[in-house]
């Protein structure tokens, strides 16, 4: 699977390792892309270019993702049998408990109101 990150057609090539990407967030502060891999539970960092590909996380089931670059907390809904929204600080590699919990997949944004 390619995506196009620069709008003048380029793009690079997520699909070496990711076999079922979920969701993409992009950190304009650090210049990086997270996505998720629903196949492998993982949420997956890179490079705008697709180098430097790496898990950041396992989780279950990740669906979409929203990204407060600012505060630097990546927001994952994770849906194994209910789906929960998910905070993970991305300075101190954490993760949070649900702060949402629904039975239906529920989409995520951060907005400058949140």
């Amino acid at each position: 699977m390619s995506y196009a990150v620069n709008g003048g057609g380029g793009g690079f090539d997520i699909g070496v390792q990711t076999s079922d990407p979920r969701g993409m967030a992009y950190d304009p502060i650090n210049a990086k892309l997270y996505w998720g891999d629903r196949t492998a539970n993982t949420i997956i960092r890179s490079n705008l270019d697709g180098s430097a590909q790496q898990t950041v996380l396992s989780i279950t089931n990740p669906y979409w993702l929203a990204l407060d670059a600012t505060m630097g907390t990546l927001y994952i809904t994770s849906c194994p049998s209910s789906c929960d929204i998910l905070p993970y600080d991305l300075q101190s590699d954490t993760l949070g408990s649900a702060l949402v919990t629904s039975r239906a997949y529920t989409n995520v944004t951060v907005t400058s109101r949140h």
